[in-house]
């Protein structure tokens, strides 16, 4: 047995041993963590939506507290390809020799949706032109701005409180 297999049930404060639980023990188990789970992840976008809006209050992305608390916003985007332009440019660059078609199998998924991935490896080995023709396959889209809490004395580069 190792410590890993005894657990503290969260709400209950029940000692478990996994190993020798029944199944009818873990079951309902399951299902209280995995709706604790769910009540956590939506406290914790109430709690970033509120903190971000007091950061947009204040018009900064970082506030240090007065308990010592440092709040930091980072905000970022994502591509968002058009697989019908990539496809049309990545032909174009196989008829020009540019790049060869083996390559970059699974480039395009023909039910309309980019491999991301290999799109980036694309994009990242392309220059001039050919890059520019690639990089107008995709826009950048917004997504939802990261909190980050750092507690008093820890430097912000070393903690997190994410758990995403």
């Amino acid at each position: 047995m190792t410590d890993s297999d005894i657990v503290l049930i969260p709400h209950t404060g029940q000692i478990l041993d996994l190993r020798t639980a029944t199944t009818d023990e873990l079951a309902p188990i399951a299902l209280e963590l995995a709706a604790t789970g769910r009540q956590v992840a939506t406290l914790r976008e109430q709690v970033d939506r509120e903190l971000a809006a007091r950061l947009d209050s204040l018009e900064v992305d970082l506030l240090d507290t007065p308990a010592g608390y440092t709040i930091t916003r980072t905000t970022g985007g994502k591509r968002v390809w058009d697989a019908d332009d990539l496809e049309a440019t990545a032909r174009d660059l196989v008829d020009r020799g540019i790049i060869t078609p083996t390559r970059y199998t699974g480039l395009i998924h023909h039910q309309a949706r980019v491999d991301g991935n290999i799109a980036r490896r694309l994009l990242g080995q392309l220059t001039g032109a050919a890059r520019a023709a690639v990089e107008a396959c995709y826009r950048w889209e917004p997504v939802r701005a990261r909190i980050t809490v750092t507690p008093p004395g820890v430097p912000a580069i070393e903690a997190t409180s994410e758990d995403e």
